[in-house]
């Protein structure tokens, strides 16, 4: 039974990939349309003793030969998370600005890039060196210094030959020092839907490697490796992926299974051994390909009933990491964020959830990759301000699909998420220990959101294979 079973799940693994693709513009999609990207902008500015700061900003260009000229304008600092949504979307804070650098001219352009620095002061106006062949725009932030910590919406618009274009973005502002950094997980799914685009995934993958130093987890399950097993053109390619990815001790694996497995038809119809199998058929998979193992969380998908937790835990599983749209109440929706949790009717079993919107912003291919990093970085500077000394740290899982991101992306959020103050990267395990359960208020149990019974007829029952 157990050998047809997991067969019939291998085989179904072959006929579900599909993949829906937005791709983000670059410099050189549009011909001479005016536009411009934040390719890149530092995610923090920290004030100095005199109440100065400096932040800088590359900006793509198109056509790469354009006049342009920019005006960069500074917005009150955000109070709550509600007010991030609409510097996403690109609407604005729809309040007054503080102030503006007013317009001055991007005359050093070099291949279509312009860098230049913004100057951020509070008292009096300090010396600056000019940056982009003698510029030196300014803003003033009406607060002292110590008082002057927090998220600002940003806003520039460029002036293309005439064409005046408009980007929203965030800044933080560090003012005084980091106590308690947010604990970061980030969690890069590797599902069926990257397979079918191999090259772009496997340099995901690579870049990876590059941050020995900073843990991640990466996710797969028998399905997808199941398919690499099949593919005797890039299976091999898939493995060296693997392996580089996860040469690092930093970097460590654990199953994903299948979004429509159902735990509780499984426990309910006598099949509990196969509730077990879903995951230990991955995990041996994985070690046979790659010789490493995986870590003891799970991460779920698809919509989750407390009986399906419930069978997950009686066949020995502990920590799962669920979507946050799972739960009844949305933790990033309150202030009461931050901590694992027990589910209500799945026994004794821990969870984490993932944070919705800042899962969604990272593979938001709509933002180019320079802006989405400040969006993400601003975002988690916030949440540390919500609450900066809170007593016991806090933390934050992010999703990352290796199907919806980029190698750019990911090397310049992972390299921004390596300097930050206000967050630290961890590995996941860590983030289920009990001692953090109920931590900084809040609750130790969470409920589901309700979803249908798991009913299998008799039919279905009496037609397995035995």
């Amino acid at each position: 039974m157990s050998h047809r079973f997991t067969t019939w799940w291998r085989a179904l693994s072959v006929v579900l990939l599909s993949l829906a693709t937005v791709t983000w513009p670059s410099a050189s999609w549009a011909g001479t349309t005016p536009q411009f990207l934040i390719a890149h902008q530092s995610p923090v500015a920290t004030l100095t003793t005199s109440g100065s700061a400096r932040f800088g900003t590359t900006l793509a260009i198109t056509p790469a030969t354009a006049a342009a000229s920019a005006i960069v304008t500074i917005y009150p600092v955000i109070t709550a998370r509600g007010e991030i949504a609409p510097i996403v979307d690109g609407t604005g804070p729809g309040v007054a600005a503080v102030t503006t650098t007013g317009s001055f001219k991007l005359n050093c352009l070099k291949a279509g890039d312009v860098s230049f620095n913004i100057t951020l002061y509070t008292r009096s106006l300090p010396h600056s060196p000019p940056s982009c062949a003698g510029i030196t725009p300014r803003l003033r932030l009406a607060c002292s210094s110590l008082g002057c910590g927090g998220v600002y919406p940003i806003r520039y618009v460029v002036s293309v030959n005439g064409v005046d274009i408009t980007k929203w973005s965030l800044l933080a502002v560090k003012a005084t020092t980091v106590t308690k950094p947010l604990q970061v997980s980030l969690l890069t799914p590797l599902t069926l839907r990257a397979l079918r685009h191999p090259k772009r995934s496997v340099k995901v993958l690579d870049s990876l490697e590059q941050f020995s130093t900073v843990p991640l987890t990466l996710s797969t399950n028998y399905e997808v490796l199941a398919a690499i097993q099949l593919d005797a053109t890039r299976g091999p390619q898939w493995v060296s992926a693997f392996e580089r990815a996860l040469t690092s001790p930093e970097h460590r694996v654990i199953d994903a299974p299948p979004s429509d497995v159902d735990f509780a038809g499984l426990a309910a119809n006598h099949l509990t051994t196969q509730v077990g199998e879903q995951m230990t058929l991955s995990s041996d998979l994985f070690a046979a390909m790659t010789g490493h193992y995986v870590d003891d969380p799970v991460l779920l998908s698809g919509a989750q009933s407390p009986e399906s937790l419930l069978a997950l835990d009686r066949s020995g599983f502990r920590d799962v990491v669920l979507p946050e749209k799972d739960l009844s109440e949305a933790p990033s929706s309150t202030l009461t964020w931050g901590a694992p949790f027990h589910v209500a009717g799945a026994g004794n079993l821990t969870a984490l959830s993932t944070d919705g919107p800042l899962s969604q912003l990272t593979h938001d291919s709509s933002i180019e990759p320079g802006r989405r990093t400040a969006l993400v970085m601003g975002t988690l500077a916030f949440l540390h301000y919500e609450e900066p000394y809170a007593p016991t740290t806090r933390s934050v899982v992010m999703e990352l699909p290796v199907n919806e991101t980029s190698d750019t992306f990911v090397v310049d959020l992972l390299d921004a998420l390596r300097q930050s103050p206000f967050a630290t990267m961890a590995s996941l395990t860590p983030s289920f220990s009990s001692s953090l359960v109920a931590t900084n208020g809040a609750p130790a149990a969470r409920t589901l959101k309700a979803t249908r019974p798991s009913v299998w007829s008799t039919h279905n029952v009496s037609s397995l294979p035995l």
